[in-house]
């Protein structure tokens, strides 16, 4: 609500398929869904509010799908993502104790299950992450050299997907003179930010 207070226009929404009022059930989450979902809410916003910049806000999974729309979108002016899944493949690691995205490439299948919290279909979860570019830091880090707008990352101490050097090395790929790397020390909040503009 700070932002609306403060004179912002602001569109909160929820993905479908996923929690939260929209429309949906979670068993058909997918990653590409969160994008077509995103896409849908730059829709209305360009419609509604012809000429005002856009900035993004994000975090989890909904972070790793904003950064994938800003590398291909121009109507995001601005990014901001906190405590972003950067990582799909270790945040799955991290949280189940086995690499998903490996043993679902060798052919292993789980039907609907428990995926990071989420009770999905997650072969069809992963097999969209796979296709689709959001399996691991690699298809991250393509992601992140195609961004040309400011982007703002908040990781805190390393949690599940969001380790520091993962956070780290996704900082854009070029260095600009007006890139901005900061490294807080305090244990509260974040330990990596950085913020790039083009």
């Amino acid at each position: 609500y700070y932002l609306a207070d403060n004179g912002f226009d602001v569109v909160r929404y929820d993905h479908c398929n996923h929690i939260g009022e929209s429309d949906g059930d979670t068993i058909n989450t997918t990653l590409s869904g969160f994008k077509r979902g995103l896409q849908t809410v730059l829709d209305y916003v360009k419609e509604t509010r012809p000429g005002s910049p856009i900035a993004v806000i994000a975090s989890g999974l909904g972070g790793r799908v904003a950064l994938k729309t800003a590398a291909t979108d121009d109507r995001i002016d601005l990014l901001l993502i906190l405590t972003g899944i950067l990582d799909l493949q270790l945040t799955c690691l991290a949280v189940h104790q086995e690499d998903l995205i490996v043993t679902y490439l060798r052919g292993a299948r789980r039907g609907v299950s428990n995926l990071l919290g989420l009770e999905t279909d997650a072969d069809r979860f992963l097999q969209d992450a796979i296709k689709e570019g959001y399996a691991d830091l690699r298809t991250t880090l393509r992601d992140a050299e195609r961004i040309h707008v400011p982007v703002i990352f908040f990781a805190t101490h390393d949690e599940a997907g969001v380790p520091l050097s993962a956070a780290a090395a996704a900082r854009p790929v070029r260095t600009e003179p007006n890139s901005l790397r900061v490294e807080s020390t305090g244990p509260a909040f974040s330990r990596v930010t950085w913020c790039s503009t083009t």
